[in-house]
């Protein structure tokens, strides 16, 4: 029998013992009123504390862990897998958008089609990989921490990982994306999409 079934038939027994004693104590001290309140009185804290010690403590829908999922990547960045110089896969994130407020850390993807090299071009690439190498996947805290810290290094939230940034230092990239000098962007704030140009 699980543990939680036999907590349970005690708990059922214990209020069954107090409620009906109590109650028939008082009866027989010719103590009617006093008795029916006491039951009625008794019913509603053992159903009170019944349900919120067995019922509603771990709800069904709630999740075992928090947050219940993380992104592959930062927020509004895209994953992509590229090979190193040795020909391994790197687990990496670009920025398509300019949500980096670090530019010189996490560049923006460019625009105009092209794919910087891996090798030559690091810092368009959010190198989840090489982050975290040297690390033991299954001590959770350090994954996260390390994650965490390239995160704000890089300029950019990560939900369920890195959300305390500076607000100041988003709201300013809202307003002026770091893309919008790149051949192809659209100026800041416009609205518009211009399409990369074509030869």
């Amino acid at each position: 029998m699980e543990e939680r079934t036999v907590k349970i038939l005690i708990y059922v027994l214990v209020t069954l013992a107090i409620g009906i004693g109590g109650t028939v104590a008082l009866m027989r001290g010719e103590r009617s009123t006093a008795g029916i309140i006491y039951l009625i009185g008794a019913i509603l804290i053992f159903v009170f504390f019944g349900l919120r010690w067995f019922v509603y403590s771990t709800p069904a829908w709630a999740p075992k862990s928090w947050p219940p999922s993380i992104n592959t990547c930062p927020d509004f960045l895209v994953y992509k897998q590229v090979l190193n110089s040795a020909n391994e896969p790197q687990d990496t994130c670009i920025d398509v958008q300019g949500v980096g407020t670090k530019p010189d850390v996490l560049a923006c993807w460019p625009k105009d089609g092209s794919t910087p090299p891996f090798t030559t071009s690091a810092k368009y690439y959010f190198n989840k990989t090489q982050i975290l190498s040297g690390i033991n996947q299954s001590d959770v805290k350090a994954v996260r921490t390390a994650l965490a810290n390239a995160a704000i290094a890089a300029g950019v939230s990560w939900e369920g990982i890195a959300d305390g940034l500076e607000p100041a230092a988003f709201a300013a990239a809202a307003t002026t994306s770091q893309c919008a000098s790149q051949p192809g962007a659209p100026p800041a704030n416009s609205g518009t999409t211009t399409p990369p140009a074509t030869t």
